[in-house]
């Protein structure tokens, strides 16, 4: 842990961090614009007797802390390694701005990388985590001469958190909902954290349009009994979706007629999905209304700000939405109930088997 006072363990530190510093310059700063990999190599292969004898000469009462230390070092020289092979640096002689090839790399390289390496996602304490997986799959793909693709760079990850950042990062790329969601479908098992959950919903809500014809987006949330329910757990029937909550008039003047509505299309395969965004501490009334008014069909709890409302790009409510049996929008922004077209349109893809 790193404080304002020179502890031993910050004095520590600070000595491989100056030792660092020429490594880093060589690299980032300007002022080495014409220090290309012909003159980095040699440079590093030099530092690396220091930097290993500084690592190995660690002795240090809390051995976790030395551990973290000598693990800092070697992501360290990984990582300024990588990044040469990228800088675009111009040579003394040619003026040009040139990378390495292979044939370049000194013998380091050839030790850069394995397979089991990164047996935790300790990598992703350092600052430059995230960019140290990107760099290092990519340089093993390239090595082993692999297809560049979101599955073979996982081969390389033993860790499923650092698998986690690489999907996100390929999910992150994405230009559409339809490869969105094909990643979420395969790799979505390694998304374990609300972080993870966070950011796909992010990816969800930039992507999708919501245009008719289109797959919904999915969404989950708990019923009045807390079993966790989905849209997608409905395909096969037409689904309408009221977005509500107890504290809207609006909403609540519809509730009759959506009651109304249900009855009549009892016994159809028409689902009922009301969804409510109020606050948590509103929990209890939500329920009380559900009683109250009547509301049978499928109830979910989503709360505030939910993701259905930001992948749907919608601020206001009520909002009526309505699925055809494949599970595709057929409007996003429907006929409230207390509106005769609602019915005819559902009756409509009834009896057309859409």
């Amino acid at each position: 842990m790193i404080t304002v006072r020179n502890t031993p363990e910050n004095l520590l530190l600070a000595r491989w961090e100056t030792m660092m510093i020429p490594v880093r310059e060589r690299v980032d700063n300007l002022k080495y614009a014409l220090f290309d990999y012909r003159d980095f190599f040699p440079y590093f292969m030099d530092f690396l007797p220091q930097a290993r004898e500084f690592q190995e000469k660690l002795t240090f009462r809390d051995e976790t802390f030395a551990r973290l230390v000598k693990q800092t070092i070697d992501f360290d020289l990984d990582y300024y390694a990588f990044r040469i092979l990228n800088a675009l640096k111009a040579g003394k002689d040619t003026f040009k701005p040139s990378r390495p090839t292979p044939a370049d790399y000194p013998a380091y390289y050839e030790t850069i990388i394995s397979r089991d390496k990164l047996t935790d996602a300790s990598v992703l304490e350092q600052p430059y985590g995230y960019d140290y997986l990107q760099r290092y799959t990519t340089f093993a793909l390239a090595k082993e001469g692999e297809k560049d693709n979101l599955s073979n760079r996982l081969k390389w990850l033993p860790d499923d958190l650092l698998k986690a950042e690489v999907v996100l990062w390929y999910a992150e790329r994405c230009r559409t909902y339809e490869n969105y969601q094909k990643i979420l479908g395969e790799y979505g098992s390694f998304l374990t954290t609300e972080n993870h959950r966070e950011r796909m919903n992010a990816v969800s809500a930039r992507l999708y349009q919501g245009k008719k014809g289109e797959m919904a987006a999915d969404f989950t949330y708990p019923d009045r009994n807390g079993k966790l329910v989905s849209l997608s757990d409905f395909r096969g029937k037409v689904v309408l979706v009221d977005v509500w909550a107890t504290w809207c008039g609006p909403c609540r003047a519809e509730i009759p007629h959506l009651v109304k509505l249900e009855k009549e299309m009892e016994g159809k395969d028409v689902v009922f999905i009301g969804v409510s965004i109020d606050q948590k501490k509103d929990h209890r009334k939500w329920l009380e209304v559900l009683e109250q008014e009547g509301l049978s069909g499928v109830q979910l709890f989503a709360g505030v700000s939910p993701q259905i409302m930001k992948d749907y790009k919608f601020t206001t409510i009520p909002r009526f939405m309505v699925f055809d049996r494949e599970g595709k929008v057929v409007s996003t922004n429907s006929p409230r109930p207390s509106n005769p077209e609602l019915k005819k349109l559902l009756e409509k893809l009834l009896n057309s088997g859409l």
